[in-house]
């Protein structure tokens, strides 16, 4: 796998305002997907996703958009067929990319990792129990079987990326 954290520091070390990029562990779920403090160093969640985006989707080519889609689909068939669960899509942004900038778009770079979990009898009464709490009036529970992750990942996935038309040239 290519090099996905990429650190553009002095070589001291010093992990500052020099730092370039936000590494983001995207699951599709929002619940316990906050990190409070972050570090330079650190790997962004979900929530802290919407916060640093400011709301607004990744903006893809409309090309780009449909090949990750694609990607992620056909991925996720097969973690869904073996039975895995708990994957996440790590995202390495530029700062900057906040703007949607052509330029910084082109540098993200993007990997599904933590494929390594099964949806076992474990997991099953983790669900089990997690669901009566939902009952209870908390959000949707964090462990579902593998179908139901890989539908709410791709979902969401498509929420946090958008496609933009190329202009007409004539």
């Amino acid at each position: 796998m290519e090099k996905l954290y990429a650190d553009d520091n002095d070589d001291d070390g010093d992990h500052d305002e020099n730092f370039k990029h936000f590494l983001f562990d995207l699951k599709g779920n929002l619940r316990n997907r906050y990190v409070a403090s972050p570090t330079p160093e650190s790997v962004l969640l979900d929530v802290n996703f919407f916060e640093t985006m400011e709301g607004v989707p990744i903006t893809l080519s409309e090309s780009a958009k449909t090949d990750l889609l694609e990607a992620i689909e056909f991925d996720t068939l097969m973690l869904q067929q073996a039975g895995i669960v708990d994957y996440s899509l790590l995202v390495m942004v530029p700062k900057g990319c906040e703007s949607n900038d052509d330029d910084v778009i082109k540098q993200i770079r993007i990997g599904i990792v933590d494929y390594l979990q099964l949806y076992n009898y474990r997991k099953i009464i983790e669900s089990s129990v997690k669901r009566a709490a939902m009952l209870a009036g908390q959000l949707e529970p964090t462990v579902i079987d593998p179908q139901s992750y890989r539908k709410r990942f791709i979902k969401s996935m498509d929420r946090y990326f958008t496609g933009k038309l190329s202009p007409l040239k004539v």
